[in-house]
């Protein structure tokens, strides 16, 4: 077990026990670990007698999350819709910074607030009061997982579920370089605990839409090649969705099939997926076949984003074609 963990697993622990109201987070566009480590850390604090909230964040909770365990009791406010005087202690979870938190504004959290990060990005900005950070993890329900071992909390059924599914998503299916044994381990205990967690993962993976396939197909025909064929970059815009009388939110509930998608492509060393949020903005996803050469972490972390090194992601402004040349620019120094 990593030694973090079994280093301030009793910490944390004193720091849980000491408390009496939990606030725990979604962060923006919650993803599978995003949401499994959440859910999994309340119901393991109400078993222990504690007074918890959930608060869903920033972004809207996409149809394909709903069947989570405790997702019924998820407050619909982002941190600045509560009053955070009312809590003792803020467990932050995959979250690599304050604009994990929110992105509506700057956050300032009162003297009287504890906070613990619990996170397993590089980029961490070590933001908490406690910080529990482990890059080696290829996903934070694996660092929850194992704080709970090392705690000697029992894991339940709900439990294991909400771990399961944020280990298999944030693993890319275990597909990823991150993967060691403790991800199978961790696994083979937690499929053992919740042999049904395959109803949840046919959940999260079989909710698409009819707009959700228009959306694919807008991104499949505006697919460009830069670097040599190896950079692979589309984009799905405001115009493109008002074309189809799309609305805007089905985007986000689409890129999760685009990305993948271009990644699969033999020669696409880099994919890009550009969608163009409500707000003005852009999200940038990125992936790679080829994270040796390309390590997308720094890639996004020089766009103001961050992630991994096979998988990262990033909110910008301007235009798309300034975007793209930023991106290309990056990449290009990269290629030997």
């Amino acid at each position: 077990m990593n030694e973090n963990i079994v280093k301030l697993a009793p910490v944390i622990f004193d720091s849980i026990k000491e408390s009496k109201s939990i606030l725990l987070h979604f962060h923006p566009h919650p993803d599978p670990d995003s949401i499994g480590s959440a859910l999994a850390m309340k119901l393991v604090l109400e078993k222990m007698g504690k007074k918890v909230t959930v608060i869903k964040g920033d972004s809207s909770i996409e149809p394909a999350f709903k069947n989570f365990p405790g997702m019924k009791d998820v407050v619909l406010k982002n941190i600045f819709e509560v009053e955070l005087s009312e809590f003792d202690l803020f467990i932050i979870l995959d979250s690599s910074n304050l604009q994990m938190v929110s992105k509506v504004s700057q956050i300032v959290f009162p003297k009287s607030l504890k906070t613990i990060v619990i996170d397993h990005h590089a980029s961490n900005t070590k933001f908490g009061d406690i910080n529990l950070v482990v890059p080696e993890a290829p996903a934070n329900t694996q660092i929850v997982f194992q704080l709970l071992k090392a705690l000697n909390i029992e894991i339940d059924h709900d439990i294991a579920m909400n771990l399961m599914a944020g280990l298999w998503s944030d693993t890319g299916g275990f597909q990823y370089s991150q993967v060691k044994k403790e991800a199978f381990e961790a696994a083979a205990e937690l499929s053992g605990i919740a042999p049904d967690y395959t109803r949840l993962l046919f959940e999260i993976n079989n909710t698409n839409t009819k707009e959700s396939l228009y959306i694919l197909g807008i991104a499949l025909n505006n697919i460009e090649l830069y670097c040599g064929g190896r950079l692979a970059i589309t984009k799905v815009t405001r115009g493109d969705l008002e074309a189809k009388r799309i609305l805007p939110q089905s985007v986000s509930l689409s890129s999760h099939m685009i990305i993948p998608l271009m990644r699969s492509v033999v020669g696409w060393d880099v994919a890009l997926s550009i969608t163009e949020e409500d707000n003005g903005k852009f999200k940038l996803s990125f992936r790679t076949r080829n994270s040796s050469v390309f390590d997308l972490s720094k890639i996004a972390g020089a766009l103001g984003g961050g992630g991994h090194k096979e998988a990262a992601g990033a909110y910008m402004g301007g235009s798309i074609d300034e975007i793209k040349a930023k991106v290309v620019a990056l990449v290009e120094k990269l290629i030997v």
